[in-house]
């Protein structure tokens, strides 16, 4: 074992000598350690964590981060603390936070399907336990993300260059019991998890970003749907390696079946299709984006469309692959990948196999991505607006007498006549405002804006998007339509008609006034989805509150 660290050590110099000969003036900026599915001990041990442990006490230095990539207990998560079973979750979760801690420093840990009780009902009490548990410890470095079986996005600044962005893959596919509309978390259902992720890609557009979530978007594994010959005449082999029961018809059904549909855990079923689709095109669009996930046990670094994807799911055990390719290339032993981030956009990535008897190195590979100064800006117009506007709400609310025979008259009247407003410059209101983040609820879209003293500011839509309260199947249906046209029963500018009220009973109030937001530059990320549109502009916080509490 001795001279297996030192033969791995004495690589990593030659390797390491070899990339600062090819950029003399390249410096190592972030050193990143990445293990999945760690959450099971071997006698007692964790062979990936010793052997880590092992070649940083070896070189002295730490990493700057090591990620625990979800299934960090099997294999049912963090029971309660009365629970029979709550001893040996916790030491397997123990051994992995405390051997981080020396080998690295900063440690996060993010949640896998098996955290969440492998999706039963239960599971959110056994995520947020997990991560209460974590960050409980208060110890320096150390980290749960995100909380509360919440999904995320969660923003990591791992060095000045790079950013991490975490979320709960498992939260996505959990079809019980997950927060959602009631909870308090900042993002409560899939369109604001990608809106937020959009937003962070953006403020990120000129810096690494690392993707991290437990599940993989691509893989050679079974969760891709690679079952070999034996499966088809040896299913049972599959619950257990010595069940070998031929049943060479009905055995094809399974693998047949979960290869071609698969269960909620594996990459072909429709929501998690979706998932993947939906958050890897965003993915896609910044200039300098890296995948990482375990949930797949085994070790894979994929190269796709001039993206990169790194699976490192081997932190415990690990399962068969499909044999690699050029552009695929898997590994089925335990182990980790360390991923090298160097100044001038240069990367180099190594796979380590680690077991209770060897730790070497399988795989290194190196590239480079150039920064541009003009990434992911945005086209600039010109910046003269008139000082007002005229426009309606919502003229889509026109109806005529049948339509308002079946529906209503409601306050259609109000949302289609035209009215005049103001048009504002965020760059020039309030001393200059600058766009900080999305919110809304399931009806309205609102943007946060932020002025120099830190003071907050917050634009409403007047125009209402309920169809956000419908099943994703029902959005481009008669319903949809039946349901927008109910807004109508609405007054539109009832937020403007509370303010006097509340005035003559001396209650503490907010001064909302009707804008117009045109087309402007500084809005940045939030330009495409909130320009030339009709919101109450207000204070977040009553002028007499702020000062009672200054």
């Amino acid at each position: 074992m001795v001279s297996a660290v030192y033969r791995f050590i004495l690589m990593g110099i030659f390797l390491n000598l070899t990339f600062q000969t090819k950029g003399q003036s390249d410096s190592l900026i972030a050193d990143i350690l990445l293990i999945g599915d760690a959450g099971e001990l071997t006698q007692g041990r964790q062979p990936v964590m010793d052997a880590i442990r092992q070649i940083t006490q070896q070189s002295g230095k730490k990493a700057s981060a090591a990620f625990f990539l979800g299934d960090n207990i099997y294999p049912t998560g963090l029971p309660a603390a009365g629970d029979r079973r709550f001893s040996k979750a916790k030491a397997i979760l123990d051994t992995q936070w405390s051997a981080a801690l020396q080998f690295a420093q900063q440690v996060y840990f993010i949640p896998g399907n098996h955290d969440w009780a492998r999706g039963r009902a239960y599971g959110l009490d056994q995520i947020q336990r997990q991560a209460q548990y974590i960050n409980e410890l208060e110890k320096q470095g150390l980290k749960f993300l995100p909380e509360n079986g919440c999904p995320g996005p969660e923003e990591i600044e791992i060095a000045e260059e790079v950013t991490a962005i975490v979320i709960d893959s498992q939260w996505w596919l959990q079809q019980n019991n997950r927060p959602g509309e009631s909870s308090d978390c900042d993002c409560k259902t899939e369109d604001e998890v990608l809106y937020r992720l959009k937003d962070l890609l953006y403020k990120n557009r000129n810096k690494t970003v690392l993707f991290l979530s437990h599940h993989p978007f691509i893989s050679s594994g079974i969760h891709g749907g690679y079952y070999q010959f034996k499966q088809h005449i040896f299913p049972l082999t599959e619950v257990n390696p010595n069940l070998y029961v031929p049943l060479p018809i009905l055995g094809s059904i399974y693998p047949l079946v979960r290869g071609g549909i698969g269960n909620i855990q594996d990459i072909k079923h429709p929501i998690y299709r979706k998932m993947s689709a939906s958050i890897d095109s965003l993915l896609a669009q910044h200039p300098a984006c890296i995948r990482i996930a375990g949930h797949e046990h085994g070790l894979q670094f994929i190269e796709k469309g001039g993206q990169r994807y790194i699976v490192s799911g081997a932190g415990s055990k690990y399962t068969r692959h499909r044999e690699s390719t050029d552009n695929h290339i898997s590994f089925s032993t335990t182990g980790y990948v360390r991923l090298q981030i160097f100044t001038g956009g240069r990367y180099r990535l190594s796979i380590a196999e680690a077991t209770a008897d060897t730790h070497r190195n399988l795989l290194e590979k190196q590239w480079e991505h150039a920064f541009t100064a003009s990434a992911g800006t945005v086209t600039e117009i010109p910046t003269r607006w008139p000082d007002s506007v005229t426009l309606a709400a919502a003229p889509y609310f026109k109806a005529g007498p049948f339509k308002r025979m079946l529906f209503g008259k409601n306050y259609r009247e109000e949302w289609t006549t035209p009215v005049t407003v103001p048009v504002i410059s965020i760059s020039e209101l309030s001393g200059g405002l600058q766009p900080t983040r999305r919110g809304g609820g399931m009806q309205s879209r609102s943007l946060r804006l932020e002025d120099s003293s830190g003071r907050e500011y917050v634009l409403r839509s007047i125009e209402k998007y309920p169809d956000k309260t419908l099943p994703e199947e029902l959005r481009q249906t008669f319903v949809k339509d039946a349901i927008v046209d109910g807004i109508s029963a609405s007054y539109p500018f009832a937020a403007l008609s509370v303010p006097p009220l509340l005035q003559a009973a001396g209650i503490p109030h907010t001064k909302p006034r009707l804008v117009y937001l045109p087309d402007d530059p500084a809005l940045q990320q939030y330009r495409q989805d909130f320009a030339n549109k009709l919101y109450l502009f207000e204070a977040r916080v009553p002028e007499e509150l702020e000062k009672t509490h200054s």
